[in-house]
């Protein structure tokens, strides 16, 4: 029975490591699968608006339903000011600033 519980905390000893990595990676791409979200979001805004692109925040506000976004990571942020989509991640591991035109489709990526 001893035998069988050190090769369990063995097994787990090795698991930790690969398990935390793939969590930790898992932040990043959710912010930057958010951005892509908010992006179609401002897509979904100008399809209905015939043309129209948003200015600020509160004009897609409705395209997300509750207004969040499933998985949000912590310390994320997404903003839509005077026609410029930012999205922001400073979280204490990560520092990632996103900002993209609507209008031009121009995108600068920031990380720290």
């Amino acid at each position: 029975m001893g035998i069988l519980i050190a090769l369990t905390m063995f097994l787990i000893y090795l698991a930790a490591p690969n398990f935390m990595s793939v969590t930790e990676g898992a932040v990043p791409r959710t912010f930057e699968s958010n951005h892509r979200l908010m992006i179609s979001v401002v897509e979904m805004y100008k399809t209905e608006t015939n043309g129209k692109y948003p200015m600020h925040f509160d004009e897609i506000s409705k395209f997300l339903g509750d207004g969040s976004l499933d998985g949000n990571p912590k310390g994320a942020t997404y903003n839509l000011i005077n026609g410029v989509l930012i999205s922001e991640l400073d979280n204490g591991n990560y520092d990632i600033t996103i900002m993209r035109d609507v209008i031009s489709g121009k995108e600068l990526r920031v990380d720290k």
